[in-house]
This record gives C-alpha cells, structure tokens and sequence, in this order.
C-alpha cells in the first residue's frame, strides 16, 4: 500500500527539499527523506492497523503494483536499467503505448495520494514541463506543474511541523529548545534541593572544602 505513496510526485517533493547531494547525485537517507515525511492520516498508523477497507488505501495499492509491474517488464523488454527508462519517459516525443500508460499511472497515482491527504484543491496539471531545481541541460520532465509543487511542498512543511509538536506535547517537552518544560524541570530541582537540605547528614558526611 505504501508502494504507490513512495513512487508518486508528492514524496518525490519531500526528498528534492531534505535530501543531500554527492555530485549531481541525490543522496536518499532515510533518516531525511522518510523518517521526516509526512504520511496521509489514512496511512499513519502501523501497517497492520491501517484500515485496508479503505477505498483510497485500495486504489493507491493497486496503483502501485500496476505501476511497479509494468515499469519491471518494460526495463525487461527494452533491456535497460532504471535511469535509462526515466530518462525516456521523460521525454514528450517518446509515444510507445507503454510509456503512455506509465505516464498515465504515473499521474493517476499523484492524483490519488493528493486525495488520501485531502488537498483535492490543489490543480496538478501534468505535463512535459521545465523544471527550476535542475540543471538547466536537462530540466524537462513529466511531471506537476511548479505552483502545485511549491503549494505541496508548503503543506507537506506545515503537517511535518504539527506532527512534530504533537510528539512535542506528548512527551511533556519544550518545543523551542527539545528539553522538559523550563519552569515544571524548576519546580522540580527545587523540590529536590529542599529534600536534600532536610535530609540528615550521615556521619562521614559533610561539606567538601
């Protein structure tokens, strides 16, 4: 189910923003890219409680497979690797039909991540487009149009910043600084000086000079 989620435009976002680069290469860590990211609420719990009944969890499932299925055949069929076959995808004069139909999935698929986050507002406008994060030889790519993507991007940053500050509340820390609350931690030392002092002085014991 997660499949279809990780291939799609939207987590491509994410890991363009957190990702470092060696080279021209992008360094996918998943402490950046996936610990960070933002699932849907329909996929945040653990995947055994995901509600599978879930038409949306259903469709993105298919989606993925489908998608997965016909890009393995392909690199098998055309005899080439990963790079090679996005390398063709991405361009619009390639017409083959299996290339149209993964291009077709490919949209689909953002479509219905879109949809499992509730941001059907936003207007994905897929298309053979020049993309600004790219060097400037080879930035055409099938893909959303760049407002959606920034608009994405924003959204993705503001739900990553409240599940941070619910994790903050629930672990009773300070979201600023990542300690415990300064005036609770306070209170407390100073409970625990006063105990101290009020604690008998064994024999042995006393004030280090």
């Amino acid at each position: 189910m997660y499949l279809g989620l990780m291939q799609s435009t939207i987590n491509d976002i994410w890991v363009l923003k957190n990702s470092s680069n060696l080279g021209l290469t992008l360094r996918y860590t998943p402490s950046d890219c996936f610990e960070t990211f933002p699932f849907p609420d329909i996929l945040l719990a653990d995947s055994e409680k995901v509600d599978k009944s879930n038409p949306l969890i259903q469709k993105l499932d298919s989606l993925g497979e489908e998608y997965h299925s016909l890009r393995k055949s392909m690199m098998l069929n055309f005899n080439v690797g990963l790079t090679d076959l996005y390398n063709v995808f991405h361009d619009p004069k390639e017409k083959r039909s299996e290339f149209v139909k993964l291009r077709s999935l490919h949209k689909e698929i953002d479509e219905t991540v879109l949809q499992a986050y509730g941001w059907t507002d936003i207007k994905l406008s897929h298309d053979f487009i020049e993309v600004p994060y790219l060097p400037a030889n080879d930035r055409l790519r099938y893909t959303i149009c760049e407002k959606a993507r920034l608009e994405i991007l924003r959204r993705l940053l503001k739900l990553n910043f409240e599940r941070h500050e619910e994790e903050v509340k629930k672990l009773g820390l300070d979201s600023a600084s990542g300690k415990k609350d300064k005036k609770a931690a306070k209170t407390k030392a100073s409970r625990q000086q006063k105990a101290a002092a009020n604690r008998p002085i064994a024999e042995g014991q006393g004030e280090l000079f």
